[in-house]
C-alpha cells in the first residue's frame, strides 16, 4: 500500500471563533485504492506496432545501377578587366609653324565661329577650314583650336598661323614658334 500525505500551506480561520485563532495544518493520509477510485482505472499502454513498407506493384522500376553519373559543367570565372583608356586621337604632324596674333574684336568683330577666341587664321591649303589643331609652344605649353579663316599673310608664307587672341593677352614677343598637329578623330 502506497500512502500520500497531503499538506495544506494555509492558515485558517474560523469565523465561529472569537479570537480568531488559526487552524493548524491537517496532515492526511490517502491509499493507493483511494486514489484508484477517485481517478479511475490507469490503462495500460499498448504496444507499437512496427509496419513494414509493401512494395508497391509499378510496371516500371528505376535501375539505379545503370544509371549515368555526370559531374556539373564548371561555371565559367569572369576574370575583372581594367577599364580601356579612351582611344587617343590620331595626330597629323604638320611641322613647325610661325606665329602671328590678332584680335577680332578690335578688328570689329562681335562673334565667331566656335567662339570669339578660339579660332586660327591659315593657309587652306595646308590645313583645311574647320580642322581642329594642337599647337606646342617651344616652352611646351599646349593650345587646342579650329581653323576658321584664312589670310593674305597665308598666300606668300604657308607655315604661318594667324591666332585669334584678346589684345591683354597677347604675348609680348609678338611673334612665336610652335609645333602644329592637326587631330584627326
Amino acid at each position: 500500500m502506497i500512502a500520500i500525505i497531503l499538506f495544506s500551506p494555509f492558515t485558517l480561520f474560523q469565523p465561529s471563533q472569537a479570537s480568531a485563532q488559526p487552524i493548524q495544518p491537517v496532515q492526511k493520509f490517502i491509499s493507493t485504492q483511494a486514489i484508484k477510485e477517485a481517478c479511475g482505472p490507469q490503462e495500460t499502454p499498448q504496444p507499437v506496432k512496427t509496419v513494414t513498407p509493401k512494395k508497391a506493384d509499378c510496371p516500371i522500376q528505376p535501375d539505379f545501377s545503370s544509371a549515368e553519373v555526370t559531374e556539373p559543367a564548371p561555371v565559367p570565372v569572369v576574370q575583372p578587366t581594367a577599364p580601356q583608356p579612351a582611344p587617343q586621337p590620331t595626330l597629323i604632324d604638320k611641322g613647325t609653324f610661325k606665329l602671328t596674333f590678332y584680335d577680332p574684336a578690335v578688328l570689329g568683330a562681335t562673334d565667331m565661329p566656335g567662339g570669339m577666341y578660339s579660332g586660327v587664321a591659315a593657309h587652306l591649303g595646308v590645313i583645311p577650314r574647320g580642322s581642329k589643331i594642337k599647337i606646342t609652344l617651344s616652352t611646351g605649353e599646349v593650345w587646342y583650336r579650329t581653323v576658321n579663316d584664312t589670310g593674305s599673310f597665308a598666300a606668300s608664307n604657308s607655315q604661318q598661323l594667324d591666332v585669334a587672341m584678346a589684345s591683354s593677352d597677347i604675348p609680348s614677343a609678338g611673334v612665336l614658334t610652335a609645333d602644329v598637329q592637326i587631330i584627326a578623330s
